[in-house]
């Protein structure tokens, strides 16, 4: 029970600004989420290997790991940054991110979450 309060406790800290800020630690980059998620876009479309394969796959998590964790920490009463549908598909998903990424260079130097949270935001505006 301690570990599940430390985690929640540690991404309430973290939500606050979630998606604002360009001063934040990742694990992830937009550079490596450019390039994971355009071998998701390439892998719907063609036989690809298996090395884009395995890259499509970590975008997919990815993208699923933050929305999941933006819906978390919405239902704790926090208000929503994006509202994707209830049966939003992966490729709903992870089709935006890319366009965003492509069509905003200049952000690229994002973490991933945060360009993740931004281009959702985009695509699934709250009403």
């Amino acid at each position: 029970m301690k570990k599940h309060t430390l985690v929640l406790a540690f991404l309430l800290v973290s939500y606050e600004g979630f998606g604002q800020t360009e001063n934040v630690h990742s694990f992830y980059s937009g550079f490596a989420l450019l390039r994971d998620c355009g071998a998701y876009v390439n892998a719907r479309k063609q036989k690809v290997s298996q090395a884009e394969v395995e890259a499509a796959t970590i975008c997919a998590g990815y993208v699923m790991g933050v929305s999941d964790t933006h819906d978390m920490i919405t239902a704790l009463n926090s208000s929503p940054s994006f509202c994707a549908p209830d049966d939003v598909t992966v490729g709903q998903m992870v089709n935006p991110v890319h366009r965003y990424l492509v069509g905003n260079p200049e952000r690229i130097h994002l973490s991933a979450s945060n360009i993740i949270v931004n281009a959702l935001k985009e695509e699934f505006p709250c009403p």
